[in-house]
C-alpha cells in the first residue's frame, strides 16, 4: 500500500470523509464541463453505446435536446461548487449533506431506470446512478454515517436547535444566524 493511501487511512473519519467530498467536489466540475464541451463524449461514447447494447437503455442523444443537457451541466455544477464548499468544511452534517444529494440522485436515477426504462432511462442516467452510489458509499463510509440517518430515513433528531445567538439588549447579531 502506498504511503498516501496508509495516510488517508489513519485519518480521523471527518478529515477522509472530508476529502472525498472535495474530490467529488473535483470530480463534478469536470463531468459537468464535459457535458458542456464534449457532450457526444458522455452521451454517444463507447461506454454509454455498450451500457445501452448489455442493459437494453435507450441511448439518450443530446443532439436532439442540447437545452436538456446544458441544463443537467448547470445542476452538477452546482452540485460541484456545493462539494468544494462541503469538503472546505469539518462539519460532518456538510460532508452528509452532500452524501445526501449523491445518495437520492443515485437512488431516483436506478429508480427510473429499473421501473420504466424505456420511458426514464438511459445509458447516461445509469451510469450517472452508479458513479453517484460509488460516491454515496465512499462519504457514508468514510465519515462512519449511518445509510439511513444521511438519507434523513432514520427516525431520530440529530440534535435540538441551537441556543439563541442574540445577547439580552445586542440586537447587532455578531454570532450570525
Amino acid at each position: 500500500m502506498s504511503s498516501s493511501m496508509n495516510n488517508i487511512l489513519a485519518m480521523p473519519q471527518t478529515e477522509k470523509a472530508r476529502r472525498i467530498v472535495m474530490a467529488k467536489g473535483i470530480f463534478d466540475v469536470f463531468l459537468s464541463l464535459s457535458l458542456i464541451f464534449f457532450p457526444s463524449l458522455l452521451y454517444d461514447g463507447p461506454v454509454p453505446a455498450t451500457i445501452s447494447q448489455v442493459t437494453g437503455l435507450p441511448k439518450p442523444s443530446w443532439e436532439a435536446d442540447p437545452g436538456a443537457a446544458y441544463g443537467l451541466a448547470s445542476l452538477i455544477m452546482g452540485a460541484a461548487f456545493c462539494g468544494i464548499t462541503a469538503g472546505q468544511s469539518w462539519s460532518p452534517d456538510a460532508h452528509k449533506a452532500l452524501a445526501t444529494l449523491n445518495g437520492v440522485f443515485a437512488l431516483t436515477g436506478l429508480i427510473g431506470c429499473i421501473l420504466s426504462p424505456q420511458k426514464f432511462g438511459s445509458s447516461f442516467l445509469l451510469l450517472a446512478s452508479a458513479q453517484d452510489v460509488f460516491w454515496f458509499s465512499a462519504i457514508v463510509k468514510a465519515g462512519g454515517y449511518g445509510v439511513l440517518d444521511t438519507l434523513g430515513l432514520a427516525g431520530k433528531r440529530a440534535g435540538s436547535a441551537p441556543a439563541s445567538r442574540v445577547v439580552a439588549g445586542d440586537h447587532s447579531m455578531k454570532g450570525g444566524m
